[in-house]
């Protein structure tokens, strides 16, 4: 069940509370934090690097713009893992590897729904969110990445533009 150990820390942290004044429990109880997030990569060297642009960028973004920063480099750790398993730094990387990750990217599944397809927004995001690691890392000369972005604004998937629906004369008259 999903939420299930969050509900049972929050009930616990909640029955501590409730001993603690009683004498039945002698310390006061810890609040339940949540589960660790997973690594985002299973290599140390890619790992901090990383980690630390997370950091840099949680700095200045809102938690849910950080959300989504770490699910695209959360399945970019993952496609290193099981496509790149030899490289053991960024910095190993080359334009060709990008390129095979973007087309890796139109075939990513959702994690909650595997029959079902990314949405094109979310898959833009994801090159996106990598090409944006890339070059704030090159930009600032880290350690362990490659001295220039591997991907440009060129390789960016173009949005879907949305056209606006056409609506009669005779009805768009008493909306207005």
């Amino acid at each position: 069940l999903p939420g299930t150990g969050g509900g049972w820390g929050t009930n616990a942290y909640r029955a501590g509370l409730a001993l603690f004044p009683g004498g039945v429990i002698t310390r006061l109880p810890v609040p339940y934090r949540g589960m660790n997030r997973p690594p985002l990569s299973s290599r140390p060297r890619i790992a901090a690097v990383m980690d630390r642009f997370i950091a840099e960028r949680a700095l200045v973004l809102r938690p849910e713009s950080m959300d989504g920063l770490r699910g695209g480099l959360r399945r970019f750790g993952l496609w290193l893992d099981a496509e790149r398993p030899h490289l053991q730094s960024l910095a190993q990387l080359t334009r060709a590897d990008m390129v095979a990750f973007m087309q890796a990217v139109q075939q990513f599944r959702k994690v909650k729904h595997p029959d079902e397809p990314l949405s094109p927004a979310y898959r833009a995001d994801i090159i996106s969110t990598i090409a944006v690691f890339f070059r704030y890392a090159a930009l600032f000369e880290w350690d362990d990445v490659p001295a220039r972005p591997l991907i440009t604004r060129a390789d960016m998937p173009h949005r879907i533009q949305r056209v606006p629906r056409f609506i009669p004369a005779h009805q768009l008259d008493p909306v207005m």
